[in-house]
């Protein structure tokens, strides 16, 4: 009998519990759709400028980072010329300050930064 209360008491012993992790940072839900409306710096809106739409996907709301895609059309003095590239280097910082690079080449990439509020970024 002295085994049995013996493997009971060690059994009903479960030491300390590891305290929990505190949860990470909770970034701001970003995935979707966007449009795109810009200009130019030095050309006047009416010969330059440019618009399209952006996708992004953000695989979980624990990480900073995220991916996606753009489509970008170029109007420049009445010609129209379509990208679609690839988001790099894509973030998004707790406080909704967005960033990512499109690249057509190792030396040609245009830097995005924007500030997310609800459903819109504005940015250059």
């Amino acid at each position: 009998m002295s085994a049995l209360a013996l493997a009971i008491a060690l059994a009903s012993c479960g030491g300390e519990a590891a305290a929990p992790n505190p949860p990470g940072p909770v970034y701001p839900a970003l995935g979707g759709n966007y449009q795109l409306l810009g200009s130019f710096d030095g050309i006047p809106d009416n010969i330059g400028w440019i618009d399209g739409t952006f996708s992004i996907q953000q695989a979980s709301r624990s990480t900073e980072t995220f991916g996606g895609q753009t489509h970008i059309v170029v109007h420049l003095d009445g010609q129209l010329f379509e990208f679609e590239y690839a988001m790099t280097e894509a973030t998004v910082t707790t406080a909704g300050a967005v960033r990512f690079v499109i690249r057509e080449s190792p030396s040609d990439a245009w830097t995005f930064t924007a500030q997310l509020s609800g459903s819109t970024m504005s940015g250059s």
